[in-house]
């Protein structure tokens, strides 16, 4: 049995290769899901350049997580079909990347669960069932995501520059060194050909000014923690999770804890009184394989769907 497993982000996405329950490869630089785009012709692109890379013309299973579905999976039978025609394959189950996000993280037990990279998507499974938060894209929400931290940074750069109130000279420094001159800046961002991930890449220098005691840096930071927090707490609420609720965060954004806390740990005590962080158990990846493994997809709804040729 030779398994595909796809996890698509907006910045990249990742392809890895199973071959009777043993990992066999991986791609690491497949382009991520630009939002407004085909996202079934994305992932049948990704599949045929993995395919091709890790030398796997037959593909009996796919398993995609993807970003840009907005909680809503679109009709796969196409993809399915397209699949089969030039891979052989049998099996497609594509799911919100909220979803594979949780498998690995809580290993399918109920919970929360917030990813937080480049976007953020927050998801719970509990006595009601499947429960999503944001995920919206830039446009609209990932509020507390790495484009929204990036963006702040760039705001107060940007800021600094112009002597607006809310600016800094340390992001300023940083936001020149990484993308030129403030006369260029916006034009390099959006010719970027990926501006949301582009934008997102500052996230890294706001962090890096956080701990070296910029207050604009910090408040940003503290604004994402509260953000990142009302995620899960609104998941959590809505599947009716109880005090003891297990939560964890994953994505790069989750790996500053250390800018994080207290407050997103407070933000969620203040609702669920027991609650406790836990570490991922898994990544998206792991995450994926048990989307394939699962009976039935019918828990997460709208989040997943599958497709089997007969």
């Amino acid at each position: 049995m030779i398994d595909m497993l796809l996890d698509v982000g907006q910045t990249s996405a990742r392809a890895r290769l199973v071959l009777s329950g043993e990992v066999v490869g991986e791609v690491d630089d497949l382009p991520g899901f630009v939002s407004g785009s085909d996202i079934c012709q994305a992932i049948e692109a990704s599949i045929a350049t993995a395919a091709d890379e890790l030398g796997a013309p037959k593909i009996d299973r796919v398993a995609a997580g993807c970003s840009g579905l907005f909680g809503a999976v679109p009709d796969i039978t196409r993809l399915g079909q397209a699949l089969n025609a030039g891979h052989a394959t049998r099996v497609l189950r594509l799911a919100d990347d909220g979803v594979s996000a949780f498998l690995g993280a809580l290993d399918g037990a109920p919970g929360a669960m917030v990813a937080a990279g480049t976007g953020i998507v927050a998801l719970a499974f509990g006595p009601a069932g499947a429960t999503r938060a944001d995920g919206v894209g830039a446009m609209l929400g990932d509020n507390g995501s790495g484009w929204w931290i990036g963006r702040a940074g760039i705001v107060a750069a940007l800021s600094a520059a112009d002597g607006r109130a809310g600016g800094s000279p340390r992001l300023l420094d940083a936001a020149v060194r990484r993308y030129g001159p403030v006369e260029v800046m916006p034009t390099v961002i959006a010719s970027s050909g990926t501006p949301i991930a582009t934008t997102a890449a500052f996230a890294i220098d706001v962090a890096d000014a956080a701990r070296t005691g910029d207050p604009v840096a910090r408040q940003i930071w503290h604004d994402a923690a509260g953000y990142i927090g009302d995620a899960i707490v609104a998941v959590a609420s809505r599947a009716e999770l109880g005090d003891d609720l297990r939560w964890c965060t994953a994505g790069r954004v989750a790996l500053s804890r250390d800018l994080l806390e207290p407050v997103l740990s407070e933000r969620i005590l203040a609702k669920f009184p027991n609650a406790q962080w836990t570490a991922p158990v898994a990544t998206p990846f792991e995450g994926l394989a048990h989307l394939l493994h699962l009976d039935t997809l019918t828990d997460f709804g709208h989040m997943a769907a599958e497709y089997r040729h007969e």
